[in-house]
């Protein structure tokens, strides 16, 4: 959160972030290249719930009845999930805006 909190002041907001163009818009710099980054951001999304799907046991082990557990995860993993996509990617967006080029690894952006 604090590192969130950096970027959105560093780059002045989110105004520039959310009015910038698509780059694979036709005369973008990734013109006709969408399907060769969403499909593997597909991949990474479906092996991220694979991981908590297969290791749900160690989630809800400690769990007082089958109802908290179904509760807990209703409530919890989306929203969790929503919130650190959402912050990940705008700060890999800020940082566009702030250094010029996108800088995904938040070790790598603390060293900056």
């Amino acid at each position: 959160i604090a590192l969130f909190n950096w970027a959105y002041a560093a780059a002045g907001g989110m105004g520039v972030m959310l009015s910038a163009p698509s780059a694979f818009v036709p005369g973008g710099a990734q013109e006709g290249k969408f399907l060769s980054v969403f499909l593997p951001m597909i991949t990474a999304t479906v092996g991220f719930w694979a991981t908590l799907s297969l290791n749900i046991s160690d989630f809800t082990r400690y769990a007082k009845s089958q109802k908290a557990q179904v509760a807990g995860q209703a409530i919890g993993l989306p929203f969790v999930m929503a919130a650190f996509s959402f912050m990940s990617i705008a700060i890999t967006s800020c940082t566009v805006v702030i250094f010029g080029a996108g800088i995904s690894d938040p070790i790598a952006l603390l060293a900056t």
